[in-house]
């Protein structure tokens, strides 16, 4: 009862706090970007403040404060980052969620009482919950713009983290989301797919976005990838990297990137890692004349289920595969993607509707990419032409046994794919933005 007391109270008083500060004029020019979440990790959001800033915007971030921000942020005194307060809510059974959420919406709320008032609201979705009640809130109380930018829906990252006796609440989930989905003024999606979806399904109309490498993703040339490659600590064994810097027929560089969450199988990149090494170790114990590259695969990223699959990846025995999972600095990341020989996305979408901006990353550096064939994944990687589709391991091992057994063909499938990656690839995010985006959010002042 004590509880429920204090919570109400909590909840009048910043009520209050906000009913004040809205009666203030709204700034012009000013924005609000919303990010339940590692601003440092939403690269796509950090994308649209960098935008708003040269646009002349004054930007306030809300989010978790916890990994650094692109280098090109930093220059901005017209940027402000309010960190959010971490839930401390430890329970174990369905309370967890109704806890967090209650957690999440009073630092959520006194966040937003800290932030000028703005003319513009721009929030990343998912996650949604509190995101979207409280941001319809301030849309109201300030009559500012509200924008949604849907990078997938809250509701299907959830299904995957819950039980299966838990259909109650992934339902009330999805009312909610599709809810407050109705308050917002714009919307802004990640695939032609999702845009077809949320029109036909939710009665939201969206403009598609298409996420873009900024311009510090570009390919190496051969002189900075050795200059990278000898001086980077992410390979510590001094012969391997020798053998990157060297000749691609003595070893080739693979990347991928990850959140380590359980829509990334990446049991499929070991098991073809694992045959690959087998048929390496069959073709020298056969002492046959074809000399198939060693492979050095680094996946990068932080997440739940790193320490699981570094356990996994710590027991594996490969003579011909080395395998890496370093945390890059943010300025060694684009580094990393253009030294690369190919890339490898594992990402299947719990919506079947978003895009992987890992290989959008990739396609920044023209880095060819083998991919997990889902629903709409031929709107960003196409077959045979910038990367590979796969469906399961023995696929992924056919695919990388074809590419290496054309290593050094100046028409093999690898410089194919790369060739057309150069020829196409000149669109950035800022064109994209330009394109799309502003066009829209101006309108907000």
């Amino acid at each position: 009862m004590m509880m429920v007391i204090l919570t109400t109270s909590i909840f009048v008083l910043v009520f209050v706090v906000i009913f004040v500060r809205g009666l203030r004029t709204p700034g012009k020019r000013c924005a609000v970007v919303v990010v339940q979440g590692d601003i440092g990790r939403s690269p796509r959001m950090q994308y649209h403040a960098l935008s708003l800033l040269n646009r002349g915007y004054k930007v306030t971030f809300l989010g978790y404060d916890e990994s650094p921000l692109i280098p090109e942020l930093l220059k901005f005194k017209t940027l402000k980052v309010i960190g959010l307060t971490v839930p401390r809510c430890k329970l174990s059974s369905k309370l967890f969620y109704l806890t967090k959420a209650i957690e999440q919406t009073m630092y959520l709320m006194v966040a937003f009482c800290k932030c000028d008032r703005p003319s513009l609201v721009l929030l990343q979705n998912p996650p949604c919950i509190p995101t979207m009640a409280v941001s319809v809130l301030f849309r109201f109380l300030w009559g500012c713009v509200l924008v949604f930018d849907w990078h997938n829906y809250a509701h299907t990252i959830l299904a995957l983290s819950l039980k299966s006796n838990s259909g109650l609440l992934l339902k009330l989930s999805k009312i909610y989301e599709m809810f407050f989905s109705q308050f917002s003024d714009f919307n802004f999606c990640v695939s032609k797919a999702m845009q077809k979806d949320l029109n036909s399904n939710w009665s939201v109309h969206s403009t598609v976005l298409y996420d873009k490498a900024p311009r510090r993703f570009k390919e190496l040339n051969e002189t900075e990838r050795g200059e990278f490659l000898s001086k980077t600590n992410y390979f510590t064994d001094m012969d391997l990297r020798s053998l990157l810097i060297g000749n691609r027929q003595d070893a080739i560089l693979l990347v991928s990137s990850t959140s380590w969450t359980p829509d990334e199988d990446f049991g499929i990149l070991l098991d073809a890692l694992v045959k690959y090494n087998s048929m390496c170790d069959q073709q020298n114990y056969k002492g046959s004349v074809i000399n198939y590259p060693k492979i050095v695969c680094a996946i990068t990223g932080k997440g739940p289920l790193k320490e699981f699959y570094k356990s996994t990846i710590d027991n594996l025995k490969l003579q011909y595969v080395t395998i890496c999972t370093p945390w890059l600095e943010a300025e060694d990341y684009p580094k990393l993607i253009g030294s690369a020989d190919l890339g490898i996305c594992l990402h299947t979408s719990s919506s079947g509707l978003d895009l992987p901006m890992k290989v959008v990353d990739m396609f920044g550096c023209n880095l060819p990419v083998c991919a997990v064939k889902y629903h709409c994944i031929g709107e960003l990687v196409e077959h045979e032409v910038t990367g590979l589709h796969f469906e399961d391991a023995k696929e992924l091992y056919d695919q990388l046994e074809r590419i290496v057994s054309e290593i050094g063909n100046t028409n093999g499938i690898l410089e194919r794919m790369r060739g057309n990656l150069r020829k196409n690839n000149h669109l950035r995010w800022d064109e994209e933005w330009d394109e799309k985006a502003w066009p829209i959010l101006k309108s907000a002042d």
